[in-house]
């Protein structure tokens, strides 16, 4: 049997996560963790051997299975939708899986111990930390890997996210201390780590002490489908994910989140049921905001399962300052920050980096702000809190009504009739209009560089030949320029797509 991306969690879904090998439960571990539970392949290209690992010793173990004597029976759930594959005659036609011979408690505690560990609804960075650390064992890494494990750390105990006043606050300074050493000693291109056993023994008990709810981990699973490109199978692989946890009684009522994951099923279910080619995620806006009000309330919202290693090892890196030299192969060595836009905005505008700037400008009455509001409720549902400085308008009736038309009133997109001074804490800042804020190409300039981490979007007004208001200087320092020549069309072009056109006003 070939495993894919395409079939690798309804096949494990089937077989069951428990009856797992325990190196295919640490592989399975990072799939669901790099694509957010299946339901996003973009870090496939990232992990592509650890994933063709994985799925070719998976095929292996269901070969070697089938060939036992102790049969796994097919899993049944307790609805009338979920069956991804077959129908009823050709599911019973199909040779159930089967299991590994067991391996006895005894025999299991001499190979590895066994730690007890708490369900928690955040991992805590230092927990997190003490984990990936651990995980270094035997294992080799770049001098850059082990830098940016070092900057992550650093930035942790900065932001005072870890104390080293706290519980594991001294074994948090030894780690830091120990990978400044390894680096500042290496002298080659690679760093080799291998631990005493009873340190690791330590780290392990420390780091495997945590371990994030489930009701979390599907939670969060169920929002990142929300605006993107969804499919039954996809809907139908996480319903079966979380009826296997329910029926395995590692999510049950105790669980303080339940209730919410009983509103994810019933949702999941009428998705599934609903007919024609493009069916709509059916959640309200009120449900929606409940399962968001979760994650924020737990503090999970931007990283649900703390630091991991994937995180630190693989980090984006901010670009290098002003004024600076670099070698070209340097230069093409350089980490970005996609921002991954899905459907209309991915076809309209591309695929931008962290940091863009953006500009839409038109004539008054031919839908430039509503074009700026139905863009900055995409973001806030997908890329963070947003601030829109409604100059033009503030807060009267026809703000009111654009927010309605378009429905992109969320927790995460705040209005305001004028420009802080202080934007931290927003991932995106639309201002509308750059004229009426009596704002110049120099004073965008020095907001930029204020605050390199944030989207600028930015709202003009124009002249009677349809040309924006202000200095040409404008249009040549943004990334994307987005105009509107007529009313209701949009049209794109910028340095991640070239010639893009949206209807404004279509819903």
């Amino acid at each position: 049997m070939k495993i894919t991306s395409e079939n690798y969690f309804a096949t494990v879904a089937k077989i069951g996560v428990e009856n797992l090998s325990p190196a295919l439960k640490k592989g399975h571990e990072l799939i669901e963790k790099a694509t957010k539970s299946g339901t996003d392949w973009k870090s496939y290209g990232t992990f592509k051997k650890q994933f063709d690992l994985t799925f070719e010793v998976l095929a292996k173990f269901i070969d070697a299975s089938e060939k036992s004597k102790d049969v796994l029976p097919v899993k049944t759930y307790k609805t009338n939708i979920i069956h991804t594959e077959k129908s009823n005659n050709e599911r019973a036609a199909v040779k159930p899986y089967s299991v590994e011979p067991k391996v006895t408690a005894q025999k299991r505690s001499k190979d590895k111990p066994t730690f007890k560990s708490k369900d928690v609804e955040l991992i805590s960075p230092e927990t997190a930390f003490i984990r990936r650390f651990a995980s270094l064992n035997n294992k080799t890494k770049t001098k850059e890997q082990v830098l940016s494990f070092i900057r992550s750390l650093q930035k942790a105990i900065v932001e005072r996210r870890i104390r080293i006043t706290s519980k594991h606050g001294k074994l948090i300074e030894y780690i830091q201390q120990f990978l400044v050493d390894k680096y500042n000693k290496a002298n080659k291109k690679n760093i080799e780590f291998s631990f005493p056993e009873n340190d690791l023994i330590k780290y392990k008990k420390i780091g495997g002490g945590e371990v994030v709810l489930n009701s979390i981990r599907f939670i969060k699973a169920y929002i990142g489908l929300q605006g993107k490109e969804m499919t039954k199978e996809k809907a139908k692989s996480l319903y079966n994910r979380i009826v296997s946890a329910i029926e395995a009684k590692k999510l049950t009522t105790a669980d303080k989140y339940y209730k919410h994951i009983k509103v994810i099923l019933n949702s999941l279910e009428r998705f599934v049921k609903q007919k024609g080619d493009n069916p709509s995620l059916p959640i309200t806006q009120a449900e929606l905001n409940g399962l968001e009000g979760v994650l924020k309330e737990c503090g999970c919202k931007d990283n649900l399962n703390g630091i991991d290693e994937h995180t630190i090892i693989n980090r984006t890196e901010k670009k290098p300052p002003q004024n600076t030299i670099l070698n070209s192969q340097d230069v093409i060595n350089l980490k970005t920050h996609k921002l991954n836009f899905t459907g209309k905005w991915l076809s309209f505008i591309g695929n931008p980096s962290r940091g863009f700037t953006a500009m839409i400008y038109g004539k008054p009455k031919f839908g430039k702000s509503y074009l700026a509001i139905d863009f900055a409720g995409y973001l806030a549902r997908n890329h963070g809190k947003v601030l829109y400085v409604a100059y033009e308008e503030g807060f009267d009736d026809t703000l009111k009504q654009k927010l309605q038309e378009k429905n992109v009133a969320h927790p995460n997109l705040f209005v305001a009739d004028y420009l802080p001074a202080n934007l931290k804490g927003y991932e995106n800042v639309f201002i509308d209009s750059v004229n009426k804020a009596g704002l110049t190409p120099e004073d965008l300039d020095k907001l930029e560089r204020k605050n390199p981490e944030v989207n600028f979007t930015y709202v003009y007004q124009t002249t009677k030949d349809g040309n924006h208001k202000g200095a040409m200087e404008h249009k040549h320092n943004v990334d994307v320029v987005i105009e509107v020549p007529q009313r209701g069309i949009a049209t794109q072009y910028g340095r991640y797509n070239q010639g893009g056109e949206m209807r404004i006003f279509e819903k």
